[in-house]
């Protein structure tokens, strides 16, 4: 699935037209207002989650959350767009606060890297923003060259504090505070070895599999509820993703039962949702396995959101081993090679 990657990139980029003043923009969905300076102006949106700002000098992405999450979870959304974006290691040009915009729990933060673009380095700044409006998370991100930077901090900072519900008034900043925020500790943690590299994993056992787990993803106690064929879960803070691992084993079980299992399983938790890929692939070790990728809606603390579902299966010693993972559309990329990861590590 195509991702919004390097969209934050792109934006400070996009500077071909000259668009009339825009002083608010109200969400069509109902969720929140921004204003917005100079000629910014809405230049796309992805169905209800991402809109793209943009003017002449600057632009902001406004995305909301798509998964369950936390501020800390969007935040660190953010710093992820700035990777994306061809940030190598970021760098805080300001301490990061936590503070209330409008009455609601923000985080910001403002980096710098420098970054090589297509053959010619440029000094960009991010600035972020993570907030929670009611039940919905947000993050706004803008990327800018250094010189815009200096002349659009006011304005994009501005639009920033001005992000509320719909209804609300602009009431500015308060209960500012200052945080310790380990940015090295995030890049870290989404940051997905190569195949066959060693680094800092950790193992999984789950009854007579052991599995490599990169950076960021750690086991989960097992639910009391959970049927005996399911072995445990893993998951990942920082991308918001979960994933249920099965063992299926016995001789009523072959592929083509696991790969049912898979489509039951999707058929019942999204319904009526898109099938974005279903293949059969090989994995590192030349060992067959079937992926699906499917797409639907979902209600997350009584929000509908957008969830994307991918199921891999292949055989290991006696078991067929069914991955069920679940997370936002744009981290399916991160998402999808973090599965091949661990698949491919999986062992007796």
């Amino acid at each position: 699935m195509k991702t919004i990657r390097n969209i934050t990139l792109a934006v400070f980029l996009l500077s071909m037209y000259c668009l009339p003043a825009q002083t608010v923009f109200e969400d069509p969905y109902g969720v929140f207002m921004i204003n917005l300076e100079d000629d910014l102006e809405l230049k796309t949106q992805k169905l209800e989650q991402v809109y793209t700002f943009s003017g002449s000098n600057y632009g902001i992405v406004a995305q909301k959350n798509v998964a369950p999450t936390t501020l800390e979870g969007m935040y660190a959304l953010g710093i992820q767009s700035l990777l994306d974006a061809g940030f190598k290691a970021p760098k805080s040009l300001v301490p990061e606060r936590r503070m209330l915009v409008n009455g609601n729990a923000a985080q910001m933060g403002t980096y710098t890297s420098k970054v090589d673009y297509n053959g010619i380095e440029v000094d960009l700044k991010g600035v972020i923003l993570a907030v929670q409006l009611g039940n919905t998370y947000m993050t706004l991100t803008s990327v800018t060259n250094e010189d815009n930077y200096k002349k659009n901090r006011p304005a994009i900072e501005r639009s920033y504090e001005s992000i509320r519900l719909i209804g609300q008034e602009v009431t500015g900043i308060t209960s500012v505070e200052e945080i310790r925020y380990a940015i090295e500790e995030v890049v870290e943690n989404t940051r997905i070895p190569e195949m066959g590299e060693t680094g800092e994993t950790t193992v999984a056992v789950f009854e007579e599999l052991t599995f490599d787990l990169p950076s960021g993803w750690s086991k989960q106690p097992r639910n009391r509820s959970d049927s005996e064929l399911v072995l445990g879960s893993i998951k990942n803070d920082v991308l918001a993703a979960n994933c249920t691992l099965m063992g299926l084993k016995g001789i009523i079980w072959n592929k083509k039962r696991a790969i049912g299992v898979a489509e039951q399983t999707a058929a019942t938790a999204l319904p009526g949702a898109t099938v974005l890929k279903n293949e059969d692939i090989k994995l590192g070790n030349k060992q067959k396995a079937r992926i699906m990728v499917c797409q639907g809606q979902t209600v997350a603390e009584g929000n509908e959101v957008t969830l994307n579902m991918t199921f891999l299966t292949h055989k290991v010693g006696k078991y067929f081993v069914l991955y069920i993972m679940s997370g936002a559309p744009d981290r399916q990329d991160q998402v999808e090679k973090a599965l091949l990861f661990i698949a491919n590590s999986a062992k007796i």
